[in-house]
């Protein structure tokens, strides 16, 4: 089994849509297609400072991505982001993918100027919260993300 990971391109966008796709279906997340295809193009452009998508591939099969996307904060000094999506295909957890997409996500923030990343999980998903305990991100008691469509 041979695992490389990359910055996604623009020649990744038809398999990582349907990646994001079973993504969706894993969370229960409402995604068209032409959505997905316009939500990804501009992270898959390096001339913009959206964030980027790092992919995991086992052989020449991509099988996981995480998104970060960027934003400012005051409290944190500077540029931070959001780890807005990330997944692994099922068949391939528990294979050290998962930890290596994110410790590559995290150097790739770094070199972006990333002060802080912050992310969001289903308050009953015990396994991702130890995932992520275990990676470095610690709950913040005194506030609880919440989110206000706009469009």
């Amino acid at each position: 089994m041979n695992i490389s990971y990359k910055l996604a391109s623009p020649e990744e966008l038809e398999v990582l849509i349907d990646l994001v796709g079973e993504y969706h279906i894993f969370e229960s997340l409402s995604s068209s297609r032409d959505k997905r295809r316009t939500s990804l193009i501009p992270l898959l452009d390096p001339d913009k400072d959206y964030g980027f998508i790092l992919v995991a591939f086992c052989d020449s099969q991509l099988v996981g991505y995480v998104a970060i996307c960027y934003g400012y904060t005051i409290e944190f000094g500077g540029r931070d982001a959001f780890v807005d999506e990330f997944y692994v295909m099922e068949k391939m957890r528990n294979k050290g993918i998962g930890f290596s997409l994110l410790e590559k996500a995290k150097i790739e923030a770094l070199k972006n100027s990333i002060n802080v990343l912050h992310l969001e999980v289903a308050v009953e998903n015990a396994t991702a919260k130890s995932f992520y305990k275990k990676n470095g991100f610690l709950a913040r008691e005194n506030f609880h993300l919440m989110s206000c469509r706009l469009r």
